[in-house]
């Protein structure tokens, strides 16, 4: 979980995670609400990590590093919790995000990719989206070595996609 959450309701809503090998899943549902993940969350972290977040509902004003961006149903965005971010969710909402190594994106990338709106819809985005849809969907079917692998997938995946094009 990050920092603190703010609006009406914002303890109210669902969350299921597993694990994928070095990385985590997890599918997130509840109300509008601010997540702040400020200095003193940055301070407690343990894992160098970004979240990339696939909006299934819902809209999110996504900010970190002086940029702002919006993502809604069909894009996903990049945070990296070894930085202040903060997502203000506008209304109900629904995602699946995995928190991938930062290890696995270089620095300048990760810093030029966080707080942008990538597409789900085509290209790679679309590869990105599917993998890590049908890898949350399928986990509860899947093997510890077919989780790990799909956490490998979703990790590569997502390294190359900020490696194209960090910008969006």
């Amino acid at each position: 979980a990050t920092g603190g959450q703010e609006g009406a309701g914002a303890d109210e809503g669902r969350v299921e995670s597993r694990a994928f090998g070095e990385t985590n899943g997890a599918e997130i549902t509840t109300c509008p609400q601010i997540i702040h993940h400020g200095v003193d969350e940055v301070r407690r972290v343990d894992d160098e990590v970004v979240f990339l977040n696939l909006m299934l509902d819902g809209r999110c004003v996504v900010s970190q590093d002086g940029r702002r961006t919006m993502s809604g149903p069909g894009t996903f965005s990049l945070v990296d919790a070894t930085r202040p971010f903060s997502l203000d969710y506008l209304d109900p909402w629904r995602t699946v995000s995995f928190r991938v190594p930062s290890a696995a994106i270089s620095d300048v990338i990760r810093a030029n990719a966080t707080a942008r709106t990538f597409s789900a819809g085509t290209g790679l985005g679309a590869v990105i989206a599917d993998t890590m849809r049908s890898s949350w969907m399928q986990a509860a079917r899947m093997s510890a070595g077919e989780t790990d692998a799909a956490g490998r997938a979703v990790t590569s995946l997502t390294a190359a996609r900020t490696r194209v094009s960090p910008a969006g």
